[in-house]
């Protein structure tokens, strides 16, 4: 496992109880036609999906608040302009802004005005700079 357990360190760290399994993530892999990166497969086969200091992260889990299928498929229903090869990782709530990530693992904050900027180059490094 990588350094993604230090995730558990994190103040108010909360997870999902159980990871989500290949076969969900596959499914939901499909349903987004997309693939997700691995470090995000291993991010939600560990935890589902977590929540920590007012941060919710999505992942592959039942909630659709915290699913990562519910949420990029109500970013392409509201924005004709969303990029299919992204995913939402994170709904900040402010001004439609979300946190996206791409199947090479880069990290991105996305805007419903369609501005795009890399913000870290793997789902571990994005964590690491979240307080």
């Amino acid at each position: 496992m990588s350094n993604l357990m230090k995730l558990k360190n994190k103040p108010n760290f909360v997870a999902f109880p159980n990871g989500a399994s290949d076969q969900e993530i596959l499914d939901a892999e499909s349903l987004l036609s997309l693939k997700f990166s691995s470090d995000f497969k291993e991010y939600t086969k560990e935890f589902g999906a977590v929540s920590f200091e007012g941060h919710e992260l999505t992942g592959v889990v039942k909630s659709k608040r915290l699913n990562v299928v519910e949420n990029t498929l109500a970013k392409r229903k509201t924005n004709n302009k969303f990029p299919l090869n992204y995913y939402v990782i994170e709904n900040l709530g402010i001004d439609g802004l979300s946190i996206l990530q791409d199947e090479n693992g880069y990290v991105y904050l996305y805007s419903n005005e369609n501005s795009i900027k890399k913000v870290a180059s793997s789902l571990e490094e994005y964590f690491n700079d979240l307080e």
